[in-house]
């Protein structure tokens, strides 16, 4: 492990090229520190997620997600279920353009900037996958909103399937 980036073939392109490992394992911890220690699990629910209602979707992977989320997650999140869904939002609104237009963005790798961490999704899947957090950004507003914690817990069931644990009613 060194400081500096490292070479690693890339096997498509025939060439070795830039890769940054501890970049871009420090970035999430920083992000996670930043989110009250609620990052972390925002990602792993909008994954979650993103299997369950895009399972044959060629939608950003698991790092490249990261990223997303990571790019659209606030700073300062009181707790999951508010992050997931301020994110979810964010991402909607932040992307909308991008998937109207059926453009898939440039997000920087936190380790080599000059990689697009988006540059493998195709258009057509990013845009579903927008479309899929507006509407899932809709139902976890419902379940975060909700005053009834039963109802609130059936909400997020709705949205995350019957064996992802039900997120504490803030």
């Amino acid at each position: 492990w060194q400081s500096d980036p490292l070479l690693a073939s890339n096997r498509e392109a025939s060439r070795w090229e830039p890769t940054h490992p501890l970049a871009q394992l420090a970035w999430p911890r920083t992000k996670n520190a930043s989110c009250n220690g609620h990052y972390l699990a925002v990602v792993r629910t909008i994954q979650w997620w993103r299997r369950l209602h895009l399972p044959r979707s060629r939608a950003p992977g698991s790092y490249p997600l990261e990223h997303l989320i990571g790019d659209c997650c606030p700073d300062g999140i009181r707790n999951v279920p508010e992050g997931v869904a301020l994110t979810f939002a964010a991402i909607a609104n932040k992307y909308a353009w991008h998937a109207r237009s059926l453009q898939t963005p440039v997000l920087a790798d936190h380790g080599v900037p000059q990689h697009n961490v988006l540059a493998h999704v195709p258009a057509t899947d990013f845009a579903t996958l927008v479309t899929a957090a507006g509407k899932a950004a809709q139902s976890a507003r419902r379940a975060l909103d909700s005053k009834n914690a039963a109802a609130s817990n059936r909400l997020w069931r709705d949205l995350l399937g019957e064996n992802f644990p039900v997120p504490h009613h803030p």
